[in-house]
Formats: structure tokens, C-alpha cells, sequence
């Protein structure tokens, strides 16, 4: 995980992460979402994230690893 985002009005906008090809920012604004990848951040939980090959913008699945 690099980053948690955030519009102008603090509203969850997405995240940013680090990967073998450098930065992914990833667009999403649903609550549920922000709650896994805000306790991925919070406990430096290593998180792998799934994307369709047409939105690689927007997370398709994620999988927590210990």
C-alpha cells in the first residue's frame, strides 16, 4: 500500500499502490472498501488486488496476507 485518497471534501476517492511496475491508483469510493484497505494501511497488512483487463482502474477483488 502507498496511499490512501481522498477528495476535497475528505470523502474516500481511492488508493495508490506499489507495484512491480511502479505507482497504480485505483479509483473507488464505496465505504466497505475503505474500511479493508484503510486496516490493510493501518496494520501494514500485505494486500493483493485483482483488476479486470478493461477498468484496470478499478479493484475487482482483493485478497488480506498474513
Amino acid at each position: 500500500m502507498h496511499g490512501l485518497v481522498y477528495d476535497r471534501v475528505g470523502d474516500f476517492d481511492g488508493f495508490l499502490l506499489d507495484t512491480e511496475e511502479g505507482e497504480h491508483a485505483f479509483d473507488c469510493r464505496e465505504p466497505a472498501v475503505e474500511q479493508i484497505i484503510s486496516r490493510a494501511w493501518a496494520e501494514r497488512i500485505l494486500i493483493t488486488v485483482f483488476v479486470d483487463t478493461q477498468e484496470p482502474w478499478r479493484p475487482a477483488r482483493f485478497v488480506l496476507r498474513a
